[in-house]
């Protein structure tokens, strides 16, 4: 089959097709994705200046947690060999139970621990005293300067009579070599 000359008014008609047919090409594959990408870079772009502002939030507080860092470092650094440590948490339980009025009936080191990166001084302790002055007691010790954690408690009533009571507390200390 031959194909006749186009007329101007079909030629017109077809170049309109064609210019149609390039526009819906190039919208939907050129420029929608082209579009997606940009809105996607735009979303990362956000997500990354909330990031950022953040950090910047963070950094703001770099001094002050380096000044506590230094100064809780200090406090937990094994100053003197692991004998010596044991002794002055030794000799700091027994002043601060003279101050409170709490008589010790026994107290036993343990064995120092060495766990991961730091080192455990436990003490058993076995004392007597008004409930009162066993909780101002367990207040000291856990508060500054002296931060020891109480890892086991029991406390018992003595006799019904008296409002004396006899406590077994495991206490102990971290220390960083």
């Amino acid at each position: 089959m031959a194909i006749r000359s186009l007329s101007p008014r079909e030629k017109i008609i077809l170049s309109i097709c064609a210019l149609l047919i390039l526009a819906y090409f190039g919208v939907n594959f050129i420029f929608e994705p082209i579009k997606a990408k940009i809105d996607e870079l735009n979303n990362q772009i956000g997500i990354a200046e909330l990031k950022l502002k953040k950090s910047n939030k963070i950094i703001g507080y770099q001094e002050s947690v380096e000044d506590n860092f230094k100064k809780y470092a200090d406090l937990i650094k094994q100053k003197s060999s692991d004998e010596q440590e044991m002794s002055a948490l030794l000799s700091e339980i027994e002043a601060i139970t003279k101050d409170i009025k709490i008589s010790i009936s026994d107290m036993k080191p343990s064995r120092v621990r060495a766990i991961d990166f730091y080192k455990k001084f436990s003490v058993e302790l076995e004392a007597e005293g008004l409930l009162e002055d066993l909780t101002k007691f367990i207040h000291t010790l856990q508060s500054q300067p002296h931060f020891l954690k109480i890892e086991r408690m029991r406390l018992e009533r003595r006799s019904m009579r008296t409002n004396t009571l006899r406590t077994s507390i495991l206490i102990s200390r971290i220390r960083v070599p």
